[in-house]
């Protein structure tokens, strides 16, 4: 099968070409409906153009008033690498050579972790491309994911080869400890912290099964914790800044436990063991969740847990091969345990410090998938010994029965769908009359049941349809792979034939599921439809911010919500999105915006959002659409002293305060929506004739006067309210997260910059360093006397990150 390295290295060049194919042909594809469009292309976009021009790529102009995108987890802003390819390459490129870069780490690292198991080197060849194999293209796209995933690997295989022997090999920890800082430089933390915790269970597993002794655990103890250290200085640059930035944030307040295990791995998700984790099981599972290695190699992953954990529990002595691999199965276990829904480790888990930071406990499978494929190689390479396993033997059946039972029952589906549609409806609705409906309130009409049901029977069909392609040879590897596993314990086929049968059948099967997620790729030019704003004549974007409005709903006019959409609906969309600006997607047309979507959201923006009927904050206090559009329309001065001047909205609003503008259509639907202009709308920058003190007053309770005469409220302690003439303002220059304005004044004034006021930004006048007071909430203002001046604002960081990047000639 694999005899030598190269041939190892020519599988993961398949691999990588099957996950990123149309990309790497330069067409320039993006998977539609994921994160990689909506939200880290363009923050990319804006690192890159960032670089290539000198300017600082620590403050986002573009969403929530300006933001300070290095200090989220956008995939690494400080990571060398990243610094190297998206100054020498355009987004794209960067992009999708960072990918590959990714890809082939877990790979490599997944392949070094089994060799040092003592696994073949056909079965660790398998290993990663199993693992990756286990996401969906939403997270395996995602750079921040993608950064993280070799995390893993690399420290299993560093465990292994550093403590094999008495001492410590402390090339291999200094080896892990660069890892992991690089990891939290452009990672998930997450997925690190996670990592982090199966490491631990690990390295204690191995002390236990190899019984060290204290001399031995206390210096492997100490080399394990100078691997975090390492590493956490390595990251330094990154998680300090995140960490005091975290207080300024939504996150900073705890989630109830609702709201985190939101996203977990419940009943129905046991399929995704079988089948791809793009299929949607209506009903059962809408995929998603990294449980699918490939269901031949799940079994073999299962038949190398029951070699180890029937053992231990009737206290049988461990082979060689078992003990070395007890604290994986161990670790995996742990993973798989804490990410059930209502998990009671999961809650324990977040009640502890960091851990209660983390939401969905799904995520701990990001992880555990790769434990998950690296059984499977450690049954791949005992398969003798499994056939020869009465208890493998028996969850072969097991496995074997349920695995025609859910093919059987789909084909059976397909069949009554289209031939017996009337008598499966007739049943279904008769269990349903007779025992559910009178035991559990449904309350709602006979039709609307009947119509749910046959709605049901149409979804099952549609997503299970044995005609399309990513749906049947999913279904024909699950067949071929337990028939083979089938064939082995009741020895109708040699070890060798077996595994010959897996190998190609393992490889084939990751080779299809990366490939058949093409159909989900569409042009990059998808984002290069005029923007709307330049179809009705605006032409000062540059002055002003604007706020897209329920755009969804007249969206799902065109495109009604459905489990999946055709690629013809998919292109509309992302048109749509283009068209409407809809965020983050501003920033890639250069559209300033009062809203966008990070996760790192400043909390004064989101209480801002949610007065405007926003997106984040109808999230947290969910409202109708009529209490959305009326919790904007009341607070207009607001959105205007925002910087606020155009409304894209998908609804129609009614307001004096607000001018229609036009009816733009999107896309090749042609989908109208509509564009406002709010007359009470402030410039960015402007010098405040009125003001007054803030004092116990909150944001939304603000008057902010007439449109003629606009009040400015100050956050302090010795000023009183005042009035000045108006002084003359010209902006001199501006950057991101920079901004010089000259001056000229007949007397005291409050010069007002509604950039989003956090730690970071400084000002001078004349060159000397003043005070910036908090302005109407969210923004700055300094107060300029009278006189002929230059003012300057300038972010420089948490941490005066911009002064290192200047001495570095990244900023110029």
């Amino acid at each position: 099968m694999i005899k030598r390295t190269s041939h190892v290295f020519l599988l993961f060049c398949l691999t990588i070409g099957a996950f990123l194919g149309p990309v790497l042909v330069g067409n320039s594809l993006y998977p539609t409906g994921e994160d990689l469009v909506s939200y880290y292309y363009p923050a990319f976009d804006f690192y890159s153009k960032a670089l290539h021009s000198g300017q600082s790529f620590l403050w986002f102009p573009f969403i929530f008033s300006g933001f300070p995108i290095y200090v989220s987890q956008v995939g690494g802003f400080f990571d060398p690498v990243n610094l190297f390819l998206f100054t020498v390459f355009s987004t794209d490129a960067g992009m999708h050579l960072r990918l590959a870069l990714d890809f082939m780490l877990v790979m490599v690292f997944s392949y070094m972790s089994a060799r040092a198991f003592g696994l073949s080197r056909t079965a660790s060849a398998l290993v990663g491309p199993s693992y990756l194999m286990a996401f969906h293209w939403r997270f395996l796209s995602n750079p921040v994911i993608a950064n993280t995933l070799f995390l893993l690997p690399l420290l299993v295989f560093v465990v292994t080869k550093a403590f094999r022997d008495t001492r410590a090999s402390w090339r291999h920890i200094l080896l892990g400890g660069i890892g992991l800082g690089w990891a939290l430089l452009s990672g998930y933390t997450q997925l690190i912290v996670y990592a982090l915790a199966l490491l631990g269970i690990i390295f204690l597993g191995k002390a236990y099964f190899e019984k060290w002794n204290a001399r031995r655990f206390l210096t492997a103890f100490g080399a394990m914790c100078s691997l975090v250290v390492l590493g956490v200085l390595i990251s330094l640059p990154q998680t300090i800044p995140s960490m005091q930035f975290l207080s300024q944030t939504s996150r900073a307040e705890p989630a109830t436990y609702e709201q985190i295990t939101l996203k977990s791995v419940a009943l129905g998700d046991a399929l995704l063991f079988m089948v791809p984790d793009y299929f949607y099981v209506p009903y059962v599972t809408v995929g998603r969740k990294p449980l699918f290695v490939g269901a031949l190699w799940s079994v073999l992953a299962l038949g190398a847990i029951l070699l180890t954990l029937i053992p231990l529990i009737k206290r049988r002595p461990l082979t060689k091969t078992a003990r070395t691999f007890a604290p994986i199965v161990l670790a995996f276990l742990f993973a798989f345990v804490a990410s059930l829904k209502w998990s009671p480790l999961f809650w324990l888990l977040s009640k502890i410090p960091v851990f209660d930071l983390f939401r969905f406990p799904f995520r701990f499978m990001f992880v555990g998938a790769f434990l998950l494929s690296l059984l499977g190689a450690y049954g791949f390479d005992n398969v003798k010994m499994l056939s020869q396993s009465r208890l493998f033997r028996y969850a072969v059946y097991i496995i074997a029965t349920a695995g025609a039972l859910f093919v059987g029952g789909v084909a059976l589906m397909q069949v009554l769908a289209v031939y017996g549609r009337g008598f499966i409806t007739g049943i279904i609705f008769f269990v349903f009359d007779t025992v559910l409906r009178s035991h559990f309130g449904f309350s709602k009409s006979t039709e609307h049941y009947q119509d749910a049901i046959n709605r049901g029977l149409d979804a099952y069909r549609e997503f299970l349809s044995f005609t399309d392609p990513k749906i049947a040879l999913p279904f024909i590897s699950l067949a071929v792979g337990i028939t083979l596993a089938v064939l082995l314990v009741r020895g109708k086929i040699q070890v060798t034939q077996f595994a010959s049968v897996a190998f190609v059948l393992s490889v084939s099967t990751v080779l299809f599921v990366g490939m058949v997620q093409w159909h989900t790729f569409l042009p990059r030019t998808v984002w290069d439809y005029p923007n709307a704003l330049e179809t009705v004549g605006v032409k000062d974007t540059h002055l002003y911010r604007t706020y897209t409005f329920l755009p969804d709903i007249v969206m799902q006019a065109y495109i009604p919500p459905q489990y999946k959409l055709s690629l013809g609906e998919e292109s509309s969309l992302r048109e749509f999105h283009s068209t409407i600006s809809y965020p983050n997607g501003n920033a890639l047309i250069g559209v300033r915006s009062v809203d966008g979507y990070d996760q790192f959201e400043p909390s004064h923006t989101l209480d801002a959002m949610g007065y405007l009927g926003g997106e984040l904050g109808a999230g947290y206090v969910v409202r109708t659409t009529e209490e959305r559009r009326d919790s904007l329309l009341s607070h207009l001065p607001l959105f205007g002293m925002m910087g606020g001047k155009y409304i894209m909205s998908g609804v129609e609003l009614s307001s004096p305060d607000l001018t229609l503008l036009g009816m733009p259509e999107a896309s090749n639907l042609k989908i109208p929506f509509y564009v406002y202009e709010n007359a009470f709308a402030l410039p960015r920058y402007f010098l405040a004739a009125h003001t007054e003190p803030i004092g116990e007053r909150t944001i939304n309770t603000l008057s902010f006067g007439s449109i003629a005469e606009p009040v400015t409220y100050l956050e302090c302690t010795d000023c009183s309210s005042s009035t000045a003439q108006s002084g003359i303002l010209t902006l001199q220059k501006e950057e991101n997260g920079a901004f010089e304005f000259s001056v000229l004044t007949e007397e005291p004034q409050y010069l007002v910059l509604s950039e989003t006021n956090l730690p970071g930004w400084h000002a001078t006048i004349d060159g000397k360093q003043v005070d910036i007071i908090r302005a109407n909430g969210l923004y700055m203002a300094v107060e300029v006397q009278s006189g002929e001046h230059v003012v300057r604002f300038l972010y420089r960081g948490m941490l005066d990150e911009l002064q290192v990047l200047q001495s570095l000639g990244i900023v110029e």
